[in-house]
Formats: structure tokens, sequence, C-alpha cells
């Protein structure tokens, strides 16, 4: 249950003076029933006030010498504020009679009394309540909670009254139970007409439920209807967006599965694939790579080959040995160049093979693996004629 204040009014019609120029008397301060509290939003709420609640031992005692304020503090009374906002009090005198509940009370403060004797004459109970959700009907009308442990802090004296005349104080205690009886037949008169007036009120306003059909509906079922109607909406856009979310969501991990299986596949081949004479390739061009740099760089260039790659290598070498050509000559003249150089070093494939056994064992020998010097040097020319020719 929520704990809330909650203000309910009645008025104040007859009083009696007494002779110290206070206000004195009896009046009736609330009722039993079901009472209607506007909620922020503008939708309205119903609450059941029933006479076991209002009734209660506990909830009538904590009516008793009450502080009386002129209009509502802004805060509860307390201690702190009671004498600054106090202006009279209720008495001990406190009884229920049918479904009214009768206070006696009194107003000792200047202000106060010329405000009532000038016409405001309401008065309206603050207090705090436990809310139950607990829906129903109550005398043949709904409420959508049911007000529990009702505490009582102060009785304020105002201007409009929640009740109307279906509460009103009489202040002079001889009428008092003539009150309390004009008051019964007052509220069954106001009753009949609210009956009337919500027959009436029930045929104003047109709902469109989304069907293409309009309803007549009272305007606390207009209300409904709207805020669940906005909120489905808000619920649609929602889905349809966590929709498209899944959709881009599986389209992708559909993606992501082929890239897999592509790559599997792809891992697959090279691990049966048969690299060994990729393997002696590349032993051989390491090794006469570093022949030829030993056999034609200084010192202080040899000491940088490990960072260098093939290309620079081979660069460097030629222009050690040919220091007379084109720094920019493209990597096509550059090999066939360092193919010259490599016949000009005495770069048998004999003594290449033999060291590329030792860096790679198990490599079969065979008077293929021997280098024809007059053959490589015709191939050489033969790269570099058709590198000029490429690069006119």
């Amino acid at each position: 249950m929520k704990k809330i204040t909650r203000f309910d009014q009645g008025r104040i019609e007859r009083i009696f003076e007494t002779s110290e120029g206070f206000l004195k008397g009896d009046g009736i301060v609330t009722r039993t029933g079901v009472f209607t509290y506007v909620n922020q939003d503008g939708s309205l709420r119903k609450e059941l006030r029933h006479p076991d609640d209002v009734f209660s031992l506990d909830s009538l005692n904590s009516l008793e010498m009450i502080p009386i304020t002129n209009d509502h503090p802004s805060a509860l009374v307390t201690t702190d504020n009671a004498k600054q906002l106090s202006v009279g009090t209720t008495g001990e005198n406190i009884r229920p009679d049918g479904k009214f509940l009768v206070s006696s009370v009194i107003i000792r403060d200047k202000g106060a009394i010329e405000a009532i004797n000038n016409g405001k004459r309401e008065l309206s109970l603050g207090y705090t309540v436990d809310l139950e959700d607990a829906p129903g009907e109550y005398g043949g009308e709904r409420y959508d909670f049911r007000q529990r442990n009702i505490k009582y802090n102060h009785l304020a004296i105002v201007i409009a009254a929640r009740a109307g005349n279906k509460a009103k104080l009489k202040f002079d205690s001889i009428n008092c139970d003539y009150a309390i009886e004009q008051l019964k037949k007052e509220d069954n008169k106001d009753k009949d007409n609210s009956k009337q007036k919500n027959k009436e009120k029930i045929m104003v306003v047109k709902v469109d439920c989304g069907d293409g059909l309009n309803y007549d509906a009272s305007p606390e079922v207009a209300n409904l209807v709207k805020n669940l109607t906005r909120l489905n909406t808000g619920l649609v856009k929602k889905f349809d967006s966590l929709t498209d979310e899944y959709n881009t969501l599986k389209s992708s991990t559909v993606t992501v599965v082929a890239e897999r299986d592509d790559f599997k596949d792809k891992f697959e081949k090279l691990e049966k694939a048969d690299n060994s004479e990729a393997i002696s390739e590349a032993a051989d061009a390491l090794l006469k790579l570093r022949k030829v740099a030993d056999s034609v760089l200084d010192d202080k260039t040899k000491k940088k080959l490990d960072t260098m790659s093939e290309s620079e290598i081979k660069k460097a070498c030629v222009l050690a040995k040919y220091p007379n050509i084109n720094k920019d000559s493209d990597d096509a003249y550059v090999s066939a160049r360092f193919d010259i150089l490599c016949e000009d070093s005495n770069c048998n494939s004999t003594a290449i093979n033999d060291q590329r056994r030792k860096a790679v064992p198990n490599i079969k020998k065979d008077n293929d693996d021997l280098c024809d010097a007059d053959q490589a040097r015709n191939d050489a020319f033969k790269k570099m004629q058709e590198a000029h020719e490429n690069k006119e």
C-alpha cells in the first residue's frame, strides 16, 4: 500500500460566538463513501472511505484536539510550525452519525474569525492514508482504491470545498442533530442529481478504438482509451525497432558463418599442400643473396642486412659493384644486374646447393642442379633487354 496525504472538505453555515469572541460549535467534518480525486495526468481516480476505516477507533482518536488552520499549509502541521499556523482546535467530542463524522471545533484567531464572517466558511481535513489497490463497488458506485489507516493532521478553513453541501458544518450545537437530518435529505437529493448528471454526461465523448468506429463513453473511459492507445503505439514502435535489430544481427551472423567456413577450407588446403619445393627455392635464393652481399658490401652495410628486404639488399649489392648506374632504376633492371653480378662473383650453383643442403636436409643431389654459366648470362641480358623495352 502507498501512503499519501489527502484533503477532504465540509462547509460552515451557522456558528455561535462565545463571550470571549471565539467561534464555537459542532460540525460535520467528513463522510464515508466513494471520493473522486484527480491524478497528475488529469485522469480521475475513485477511492473508497469505508465506515470500517473512517470510524475506526485509531482514526477517530487522531481527530481529537488537532490544529485548525486558515487554508492548508504547505506541509503537515508539526511542533515546529503549530504555533504560527494554528487558529483554533478540534475538540474531544468526535462521533459518527450515519455516514457523517461530527466534531466539536473552536476558532480563536481574530483574522480567521473575520474571514469566516466574510463568507469563508468551508473546511478541509488534512490527513495521511494508506491506499490499498483493491477495486470494487460500494453503494452502487465503482472505486479503484480503498483508504486504510486514516490519520488526521489538521482541519483547514478554505474557500472551495470538495464535498460541497454534502457535509455542511453547523456550529450551533443546539441545532446540530436537526442539521444532520437535513444533510441526510440533501445528500440523497444530491446523489440523485449526481446520477442524472452522470447519465447525461456519459454520452458526450466519442472514442476511436482503432476499428474504424466511434463509441460513446464517459470522459474517464475516453481518457483511459487515449492513454492505452498512446502506450500501445509506443510498444509497437519498440517492437518494430527490436525486430529490425534482430534481422540485422541475423544477417550479420550468416555472413560471419560463411567467412568462417571459407577460412576453414583455405586452412585445410594449406595444411594438405606440399610446400617442400617452395621452401627449397626460397633457401636457394636466400643463400645466393647472402653470398653476393658478403662479397661486395662493406662491413657497415653488412650489419644492416637483417633489417633490409630482399630488393633492398639486391640494390645495395648492384650499387656497390656498379656505382655509376642510376639509383632510381626499377626492380627488374636491378634484378637483372644482380644476376650478372652473381656470375661475376663465381656464384656457382654447386656451392649454393651444398649450403642449401646444410640448411635444408634431405634435399636430393642431382646433375640438374648444376648451373650453366653461359645460359645464366644470356638469361640475365635477356631480362635487362625486356625491362628496358617495357620501360620505354
